[in-house]
């Protein structure tokens, strides 16, 4: 490649289904890799980072629907490099956008981050930079993107660069996220010869979100159209979350030996020593899935709110708290319960929707259903709390799911009530009584 570097290929973490991804990735034009929650889909992209700078296809442009999900992919990018003891030119990687959550999470990446580059080619150049050349930074800037090898950016934020790069592959995570506009955009910024398009996702989670008609992403029908490879065995959750998912799957996946047994009891050594039994029960640390059936009590109110719920999500999220337990989310269908949620619970904790946090995890997640109502009419009783919205919740955790609802209203729907009845059948089902 025309910078002098020759990558090693990173091959010995990986398993069979990620080596066949990356093999059709190097030999083929156009891939689509299906990655469940959890199966290694950012380790697929950045190994085949490396495989494609040595196979002459640069700049390579890696996208994903959030900045969250794009810092992720960089992180992983950093340790292959780091684990080689890799040093690369400034520039050679560029994190393109909105640097916030990067800042907070990985602040440690922010030499990779386009503006901080910028400014320090710009300052190399002129012993005084406090008043800058606007000129002189856009030309900066460009020369830049024309040299970079690996450019890290929203599909969002991708749209500034169709006019100054022409790039040799695009990768575009959480593909089944993206719309028809975006994808098409991304797919013209490939050069006319010799593009790669490499689209990694999962079409049974959720679609692209859509003001119009067109409420499917083109991930689907590039799946009707090529072969895929499915990424099978997961590394974020124990056996006890993933059966809560598999059988959308067509229990296809599987978890690995490292991740199969965890649980609580692995980030904190105490046990839940209060006073409230219906916290002793869910917090055990050999209840990796909860149901908290709050019976009829807690009914839903206008606007899909359910004060009950938040109440008892409340004394959960205090509980795991007391017990050294700080990394959770607590996600809910609804909107309008998110801002509920986010006025009465704890400070610091990941409150969002389920939309909101796709793509993301946390030791523990806590979901609130909102809906209980005595609705004979299914649609008017569960709303949209359809399949994907309800395993992109369960998918979120790593070592506990509590699913705080109404057991009877949930029962309306085949997937959750498979879904409770697997929770039972682990002894996870837990009636909330009154304190």
């Amino acid at each position: 490649m025309s910078a002098g570097l020759k990558f090693p290929s990173f091959d010995e973490i990986e398993n069979f289904e990620q080596k066949m991804a990356r093999y059709r990735i190097n030999s083929e034009k156009t891939v689509p890799v299906t990655g469940p929650p959890g199966t290694g889909k950012s380790t697929v992209i950045s190994h085949c980072c490396f495989d494609l700078l040595n196979d002459g296809y640069f700049p390579i442009l890696v996208t994903a629907p959030t900045n969250v999900m794009i810092d992720s992919i960089l992180s992983k990018i950093d340790s292959l490099l780091h684990r080689e003891n890799i040093q690369l030119p400034s520039g050679f990687v560029i994190r393109y956008g909105n640097i916030a959550n990067l800042s907070r999470t990985y602040n440690h990446l922010i030499k990779y981050a386009f503006d901080n580059i910028v400014d320090d080619y710009y300052c190399s150049g002129y012993s005084n930079c406090v008043i800058s050349n606007f000129s002189n930074k856009i030309t900066i800037a460009k020369n830049l993107f024309q040299s970079a090898k690996i450019i890290l950016s929203t599909d969002y934020s991708a749209k500034d660069l169709g006019n100054i790069i022409k790039v040799g592959a695009v990768i575009v995570d959480e593909a089944g996220l993206v719309g028809l506009d975006r994808m098409g955009m991304l797919f013209s910024s490939l050069r006319e010869d010799n593009g790669k398009i490499i689209a990694i996702g999962d079409d049974k989670q959720l679609p692209p979100v859509s003001h119009d008609y067109v409420t499917e992403s083109i991930f689907s029908s590039i799946l009707e159209h090529f072969q895929t490879t499915l990424l099978k065995r997961e590394y974020r959750f124990n056996k006890d979350i993933l059966d809560l998912i598999n059988p959308y799957y067509e229990y296809k996946l599987e978890a690995d030996s490292s991740v199969m047994n965890i649980s609580t009891a692995d980030i904190t050594s105490k046990e839940y020593d209060g006073i409230n039994d219906n916290l002793y029960r869910v917090l055990k640390h050999d209840k990796n899935v909860v149901f908290v059936d709050t019976n009829g009590k807690c009914k839903e109110e206008k606007h899909f709110t359910n004060k009950g719920e938040v109440s008892i999500i409340k004394e959960i999220v205090d509980g795991c708290i007391s017990i050294g337990i700080t990394d959770i989310i607590v996600t809910t269908p609804y909107k309008q319960q998110e801002r509920l949620c986010n006025f009465y619970l704890h400070n610091g904790i990941r409150i969002g929707t389920i939309d909101e946090f796709q793509g993301q995890e946390a030791e523990v997640t806590i979901i609130s259903m909102v809906r209980s109502n005595n609705q004979t009419n299914y649609h008017e009783s569960i709303g949209f709390i359809n399949i994907p919205r309800s395993c992109v919740a369960f998918s979120r955790s790593k070592r506990k799911t509590i699913v705080v609802g109404d057991r009877n209203t949930l029962m309306k729907n085949k997937f959750l009530s498979h879904s409770i009845n697997t929770i039972t059948q682990k002894e996870g089902f837990i009636l909330w009584r009154k304190y």
